[in-house]
Formats: structure tokens, sequence, C-alpha cells
């Protein structure tokens, strides 16, 4: 990876991209997967991130089945936001229940060289690279999953 190789044939996922190697180490680890089946060849970062994809994925990242829609969000409906993945991960991380600018908070510590977790606490909507990106820094799938 740090010679811009590919562990996956992601056509949209290029060396320079900021989440180039954390895009490779959650697909390999199955905690995302790409699109065009059966080829999956596109992994489509700049795709928004539903609920129901996050909460897959983060339980997945945590070999946690039991993380379901239910026992996470009030509503299941609609794309996840930087403010619903920032209180997420303070649950599963142990900061408890917390919220607006103490999550965002909690988030830039888990992710110190996440340069884009910045602007709003709420409504900006994340897109799968920054996913891909957060749980390859918060839970190191490719590194504690069994592959």
């Amino acid at each position: 990876l740090d010679a811009g190789a590919l562990l996956m044939p992601f056509r949209d996922v290029h060396a320079g991209d900021y989440a180039f190697k954390a895009i490779h180490r959650v697909a390999v680890a199955g905690v995302m997967r790409g699109f065009d089946a059966p080829r999956r060849c596109e992994f489509r970062p700049e795709g928004v991130v539903s609920r129901r994809e996050a909460c897959a994925v983060l339980a997945a990242a945590q070999g946690r089945p039991e993380i379901t829609l239910q026992t996470v969000f009030e509503r299941s409906d609609g794309e996840l936001t930087r403010l619903d993945l920032a209180r997420l991960l303070a649950q599963m991380t142990g900061a408890g229940e917390v919220g607006g600018e103490a999550a965002m908070n909690h988030l830039h510590r888990l992710c110190p060289e996440g340069g884009w977790i910045t602007g709003d606490f709420g409504g900006a909507a994340v897109n799968r690279e920054t996913l891909a990106a957060v749980v390859d820094a918060v839970f190191d799938p490719f590194g504690t999953l069994p592959l």
C-alpha cells in the first residue's frame, strides 16, 4: 500500500487519495465492500453512507453482530451525519452518551489525523471514504479481525 499497489481492484480509488490505504484495509478485512458484483470494481468513495450501512460496517469492524439499527438509532432511515457518527463512536469506544461538541471532540481525539472531520456538528453527511478512514483509524480491522 505504501507503494500505491492495489489490494482490491477499485477503479475509483487512487494512490493519491487521502483514504487510499484505509479503503483497501477495510475492504480486505471484509468490513466494507465494493459495488458492481460479482467483480466489485468500484468503491464509490463519495457515496453518502446510510445509517443502515454504518451499522453494518461498525458491527463488522468490531466483530459485534448484535449492533443493529434498533440498538443504535432512534430513527433508522436517512443518511449518516457527522454527529451521528461521532455519537455512535463515543458509545462504542466507552465514552458513553455524549452529544454535540463533546461527541465531535471525542471523534477528533480518536482520529487526530482526520482533518476531514471539520465543519458543523450536525447536518453534514458522511461519505464512504470518510467512514473507511474512521473505521480504519479507530478499530484497525485489518490488524485485529481474522482474515
